[in-house]
Parts: C-alpha cells; structure tokens; sequence
C-alpha cells in the first residue's frame, strides 16, 4: 500500500510540474 502510494504521489507531483512547465514555456513564448 505504501509503494502504491508513494508511486501515486510521484506521479502526480511529475504531472503537474509537467503541466507548470509546459505553462512557463508558453508565455515565455507568447512574450
């Protein structure tokens, strides 16, 4: 249940700081 979790939570934190960046990236752009 543990390494469930931690395996969850790892991939969460990966998709939003995927998402962050992808935003950085596209106003870096748009400016």
């Amino acid at each position: 249940l543990f390494v469930c979790e931690t395996v969850a939570l790892h991939s969460l934190v990966l998709s939003m700081a995927r998402a962050y960046f992808k935003m950085d990236y596209f106003n870096g752009a748009r400016s």
